[in-house]
């Protein structure tokens, strides 16, 4: 139980969060006047700066959590005013505007900290979407750092941790239309996998779990190139392929996370050494690992993407045999293919129904 003074503290510290403003940086004045304006008519309390010298003054007295700011705003370069706003204020998110978004650019800049870009001109909605996403990912952080705090304290189980990562994959999937509930269904793949396989069941609760935040390292991947309606780039497929490193580092910092690692970093490996980020082949990959990535790539396969249609259940299942023994593991494959995966999802929407909910509390299920 999390006990009085710390929810408090916690509330304290969110409600903190909540009255810290934007700044925005512009060199027109019409157009960073208009977007405070307009997100302190949404409840966000926002100012504007003329130069990235002003901006930097304005940081520098604390109580802002976002920057929004142009990639060649007056006085400093994009990237230089980045990197000096992350070392000097980590706890401020940076989002840049520009004219026409250069790849090379977006991916230096997410390397180096930026959270998003808007391609001007923008829609308002645009804007409070990116001002919202950078308040939710800075209180489910929040959560996390102050769960990890809680537990180091009083030995807290594991659940508040796992609840504020699991909630910030969530927000991951939410990134793009596309991957909505991805993650979900990646975990009911792989934990009705692991059953089949005759695991015990806290390891299968445990490849549910890895199933459901195998793609946290995608906070760090710019919504360009997941929202890309065309094939990536090399230059983008470099960045893509970061985010298992990625959600290695996220958990790395988090003891009790660590039996989770494994299917983060390695869920890209291929049976036949051909994955990322280490080009592991065969067993060589821990066998939750190979479950979550079958589950991954047949999820992949049936959902719509920007780039292409779903597959029909028959052509998906002609994939997984053609790459047993080259993508994927063959006998877990072959067992997965048995099992049935429509079944899975059908048994997961049986599992939310009222009438399921209405048989279980009486026994009947």
């Amino acid at each position: 139980m999390v006990g009085e003074l710390e929810r408090v503290e916690l509330a304290e510290a969110l409600r903190a969060r909540a009255r810290e403003r934007v700044l925005v940086l512009d060199a027109d004045p019409a157009v960073r006047s208009s977007i405070a304006y307009f997100l302190n008519h949404r409840e966000t309390p926002a100012e504007a700066a003329s130069s990235a010298e002003d901006a930097l003054q304005r940081l520098a007295g604390g109580g802002f959590f976002l920057l929004i700011t142009e990639t060649l705003p007056p006085g400093i370069p994009g990237l230089e005013l980045l990197s000096l706003v992350r070392a000097r204020h980590p706890e401020v998110d940076v989002v840049f505007t520009a004219g026409s978004l250069e790849i090379a650019f977006a991916l230096r800049a997410v390397r180096e900290g930026a959270l998003d870009f808007l391609r001007k001109p923008f829609e308002l909605d645009e804007l409070a979407h990116a001002v919202r996403r950078a308040r939710e990912r800075r209180e489910l952080l929040l959560r996390a750092l102050a769960a990890e705090k809680l537990a180091e304290r009083s030995r807290l189980t594991d659940e508040h941790v796992r609840d504020a990562i699991a909630a910030l994959a969530a927000m991951i999937d939410a990134k793009s239309r596309f991957t909505r509930s991805h993650s979900e269904r990646v975990a009911s793949y792989s934990a009705r996998l692991a059953s089949a396989l005759g695991l015990a069941p806290e390891l299968v609760q445990r490849v549910r779990f890895g199933g459901r935040i195998h793609d946290i390292g995608k906070i760090g991947t710019p919504d360009a190139i997941l929202e890309k309606p065309g094939p990536l780039t090399p230059e983008e497929w470099v960045e893509m392929r970061r985010h298992p490193a990625i959600g290695a580092e996220c958990l790395r910092g988090m003891g009790i996370l660590q039996p989770y690692l494994p299917m983060v970093e390695l869920h890209h490996e291929n049976w036949d050494g051909s994955g990322y980020p280490f080009g592991l082949s065969a067993e060589e990959t821990p066998l939750e690992a190979r479950i979550v990535k079958i589950a991954d790539y047949y999820d992949a396969i049936t959902s719509r993407r920007p780039y292409r249609e779903p597959l029909a259940l028959g052509k998906a299942i002609d994939y997984l045999r053609a790459e047993r023994g080259r993508l994927l593991d063959p006998d877990l494959t072959q067992l997965f293919i048995e099992i049935g995966p429509e079944r899975v999802l059908r048994d997961r929407a049986r599992r939310r129904s009222p009438e399921f909910e209405m048989a279980r509390e009486r026994g009947g299920a």
